[in-house]
């Protein structure tokens, strides 16, 4: 996967290592992190991020959940009827 960042850091993402993960690198921010059966890697996706996989030996199998950051609050959302993923609430609108 090529270098790519989200379009804001209301977002943050955890994987979940399955299988498949040797070999497999995440690079977040230049920073270096593999993935380990069971095991969790949270992060903030607006940072530069990309998958290495060149040496992986077989498919890599992720559980990958986006939660909102847990300093939003409503009033970020005024005004907005959509993030990047999903529809606003409208009582959060």
């Amino acid at each position: 996967v090529e270098v790519h960042s989200g379009p804001a850091n209301n977002i943050l993402n955890i994987h979940l290592g399955i299988s498949g993960l040797q070999g497999a690198k995440l690079i977040v921010a230049n920073e270096t992190y593999s993935w380990e059966e069971g095991k969790v890697i949270a992060w903030d996706g607006s940072f530069d991020h990309r998958v290495h996989c060149l040496e992986c030996t077989e498919d890599r199998v992720i559980m990958m959940i986006r939660y909102m950051h847990p300093d939003m609050q409503p009033k970020h959302f005024q005004g907005c009827q959509r993030t990047h993923f999903e529809e606003v609430p409208l009582e959060m609108q």
